[in-house]
């Protein structure tokens, strides 16, 4: 809840459609249900075309706390996104890509427990130089040996040549 509710909310009173009505008598989930009506009646109003200021007034409400409800991440999905792993809120960039996890240990996590969506396209095969035997490499297009060990016998076996 925002620090903009928590106002209306809990301070006893809600302003819902030109009547006073005591919250404290209510329960959590009546409250919230108000508060859910409030906020998809500011949103059925702004999309009529009505501004923050003519909203409040006939919500009885401050133009700041109908602006916030407007503009926050229940309203504007090109504004904020959840982390496909935690579920956090994110907000995203203008003109930037979405971003789709809320930080690097997110995103491991998330792509570690779905490598069967990892789309793995840079397979390549090479032939061993010293063993002469066909391997393949993922993501090094630039590799020459098949293993460790190869590498270094072709390397001690050069060194003795020379």
């Amino acid at each position: 809840m925002t620090h903009a509710w928590n106002y209306i909310l809990h301070e006893f009173f809600l302003f819902s459609f030109g009547k006073k009505v005591s919250t404290s008598h209510l329960n959590y989930e009546e409250v919230d249900q108000m508060q859910k009506d409030l906020r998809d009646k500011i949103v059925e109003l702004k999309k009529t075309g009505l501004g923050y200021k003519a909203i409040a007034k006939e919500l009885f409400l401050t133009p700041s706390a109908v602006r916030h409800v407007c503009i926050s991440k229940y309203n504007d999905p090109d504004k904020f996104g959840t982390c496909k792993s935690c579920g956090i809120r994110i907000k995203h960039t203008p003109g930037k890509k979405k971003r789709q996890f809320c930080s690097d240990k997110c995103r491991m996590k998330w792509w570690n427990s779905h490598q069967e969506e990892v789309k793995r396209n840079a397979f390549y095969t090479f032939i061993c130089p010293c063993c002469n035997s066909e391997f393949v490499a993922y993501g090094n297009n630039k590799r020459i040996y098949c293993s460790i060990s190869c590498f270094t016998k072709y390397k001690t076996k050069r060194g003795k040549e020379q």
